[in-house]
């Protein structure tokens, strides 16, 4: 445990000398100008030195990388400590407070004389070997400190920290670090007077909480509250902080309190402290609690279900669309067969040490190992507890869907009932698509409902499981895991399709339908159908003095007056008013009890009247004709020329009551 703690201190050591200082920020190194650092501070090393220095640096900066992504930052921290110790007094005592540049320069000097007096003389040679070798490169000496706790050689370090803030006073990070590896190697008391000075001028979260660890390793409760607080009003998320402040409140007893605490400090990062608070004070915590922001494998914008068809037109796109995923699912169930398949084989041949390096991560101390065991575990109950909960929940969506699709099937086979009949095929296929279209935005909605309930946790589940898993197993177990997890996911993409059916119906119908067009589209309707006009073959007259009325199944007209004549008619079915004045002549007029013949003419000036009044037509109106008849009853033959504005010239005639229009019209002469 000691070996772990100790390379996590050195890589957050790093982590400090590498971020840019503040109050001004001079130019962050690349990873060129570190790496090249460090194979300055590795001369003298043997290649078998430098190799294994080489391979524990490269864990160390991955290590980081991630502990910096998670929230646990290079702060001292409360390490083991589930007690809190009972407070040195006398020890507290003696620790200076130092105000002046001078006084901590001093101090400095007086801490390398105590580790050269208390240090063995072998140590110190090494450490001022490798100071020597790199006088000519400054930056090249400043991780030596670092290279000795990764060798585990904490007096080194200790000595080798001292000599490099004794070369940069007036770097902030390089003194801080110090500090950090003072509070490390068990010297709280020398690292509070380094952090008081440095607080003077820069208060931030990381120095006031170094300096809260600091006081609590030394049982100074009251001291290190103050400093706690100041951290997390600067910082409310700080992980280390947070579980300080869990640390104390339920050491008094104060569970309700430290709870927020805890858990701020799991969800920001890791400490064994806080877990192991979780666990002694029975507190429950939830994974929604803790939940952490991490890469998303896979989420609605990349891999969602097949959205389903709100048309008769999106059946067919959305069939096709669906076999591309299923198609998907099937590589992904064939790419997990296999590597199951190969390392099923080859755990078969491996001895008890391989089959335990392959789950190495579930007996590991290291801290984001253990976050990734807790959260993983609280994952497991959430989903669990989840799937219980709905247990019924795909089955319901299923039982709603097949009913809307059976209510489909009834009403198109109730198509013809009550005589409904259909003249073609257009007819039939859009009451078809009605029905289709009814049926797809009901099961639509019953996927949508399904879709917001169930996937999002599916998307959980799948992403937290992938990303941390990879702290637990080994490359090959990790990914026999990963794939797993993909080939359920795909799988449980396509179950969506359930809740849409679109085979046989759907289907037959978006085929049958797809090209049916509605009979002679566009084209004007044409009423080939000719009703004969009715025949009169005779009208009554009634003289009147010097004038006559006539009427017969068409309509009346009454003229009369001599030599200038006047005469006004109406047709029945039209309504039209014709109004004529002009001259006129007859042969012979025929008396109304016997009979007799009549032979007339007259012209003049007419004007016609619509039903409602308005003007239609107006213009010359000639008539010849004779007339004959027994009493009432006459009959007549005539022709009737006009020249009008509005119906041209043209030639009427009539005999024995029947119409024969355009007997000479000059419109349809060419």
């Amino acid at each position: 445990m000691k070996k772990i703690l100790l390379t996590i201190t050195c890589v957050l050591t790093i982590q400090l000398i590498v971020l840019a200082q503040p109050k001004p920020k001079p130019k962050q190194p690349t990873q060129s100008e570190m790496d090249k650092a460090m194979e300055d501070a590795m001369k003298g090393m043997s290649e078998e030195e430098k190799a294994e220095m080489r391979k524990m640096m490269k864990e160390a900066t991955k290590t980081a990388k991630v502990i910096q992504s998670n929230g646990i930052t290079g702060n001292i921290g409360t390490g083991n400590i589930i007690k809190i110790p009972s407070k040195k007094v006398a020890l507290l005592q003696t620790i200076p407070l130092l105000s002046t540049a001078t006084q901590y320069n001093a101090y400095l000097a007086q801490l390398l004389t105590s580790c050269k007096k208390n240090i063995s003389p072998v140590i110190i040679a090494e450490v001022d070997s490798h100071f020597s070798k790199n006088s000519s490169n400054p930056n090249g000496i400043l991780n030596h400190a670092v290279l000795f706790l990764l060798q585990q050689k904490p007096q080194a370090a200790v000595y080798a920290a001292i000599k490099t803030a004794m070369l940069k006073p007036e770097a902030l990070l390089v003194q801080n670090n110090l500090s950090v590896i003072l509070h490390q190697t068990g010297y709280p008391d020398k690292a509070i007077p380094v952090l008081q000075y440095l607080a003077q001028t820069y208060s931030y979260p990381e120095i006031l909480n170094n300096l809260g660890q600091c006081y609590l390793t030394l049982g100074d409760t009251s001291n290190a509250r103050k400093f706690f607080i100041g951290c997390l009003r600067k910082d409310p998320n700080h992980c280390e902080a947070n579980c300080a402040m869990g640390l104390l409140l339920t050491e008094s007893g104060k569970i309700s309190e430290a709870t927020p605490y805890i858990i701020k400090s799991l969800k920001n990062g890791y400490t064994d402290v806080a877990d192991a608070l979780i666990k002694e004070n029975k507190i429950k915590i939830k994974f929604s609690d803790i939940k952490p922001v991490i890469p998303e494998y896979f989420n609605p914008q990349k891999y969602k279900p097949v959205v389903p068809a709100t048309s008769f037109e999106m059946v067919d796109p959305t069939e096709a669309a669906r076999k591309e995923l299923e198609g998907l699912m099937r590589i992904w169930q064939t790419r997990y067969s296999e590597i199951y398949t190969e390392q099923t084989e080859k755990m078969v041949k491996e001895t008890n040490t391989q089959l335990a390096d392959r789950t190495r991560g579930y007996i590991s101390k290291a801290p984001l190992v253990k976050k990734a065991q807790l959260i993983l575990l609280l994952l497991s109950e959430y989903y669990g507890d989840f799937m219980a909960a709905n247990n019924m929940t795909p089955f319901d969506y299923e039982t709603k869907n097949k009913a809307f699709y059976e209510q489909m099937e009834k009403e198109l086979k109730n198509m013809y009932g009550g005589g409904q009949r259909y003249d073609n095929e257009y007819q039939k296929c859009v009451k078809q698509i009605e029905i289709l279209n009814n049926y797809l935005l009901l099961s639509t909605k019953n996927h949508e409902e399904y879709q917001r309930k169930m996937l999002p946790k599916t998307y959980d589940w799948i992403n937290q499981n992938l990303y941390w898993n990879r702290f637990l197993l080994n490359n090959e177990m990790y990914k026999l895991q990963a794939y797993t997890f993909i080939k359920d996911f795909f799988v449980n993409l396509h179950e969506y399709d359930k809740m849409q059916t679109l085979y046989p119906t759907p289907l037959w119908i978006a085929k049958n339908c797809k090209d049916v067009k509605k009979p002679e589209d566009g084209k004007p309707i044409v009423d080939t159908l000719k009703i004969e006009e009715e025949d009169c073959p005779f009208k009554i007259e009634v003289p009147i003095t010097v004038a006559k009325m006539k009427w017969d199944c068409k309509g009346f007209e009454v003229e009369g007056g001599e030599l200038i004549v006047g005469g006004f008619e109406k047709n029945f079915r039209s309504g039209e008013i014709t109004l004529f004045l002009g001259l006129g002549v007859g042969l012979y007029e025929k008396g109304f009890g016997i009979g007799g013949i009549e032979v007339g003419a007259k012209a003049g000036c007419f004007i016609k009247l619509g039903s409602d009044g308005s003007i239609i037509d107006i213009g010359d109106k000639g008539e010849a004709g004779i007339e004959g008849g027994i009493g009432p009853f006459m009959t007549e033959a005539k022709l009737t020329g006009v020249m009008g504005m509005q119906s041209g010239i043209n030639v009427d005639g009539v005999a024995f009551g029947k119409d024969y229009p355009d007997v000479f019209n000059i419109n349809t002469i060419k």
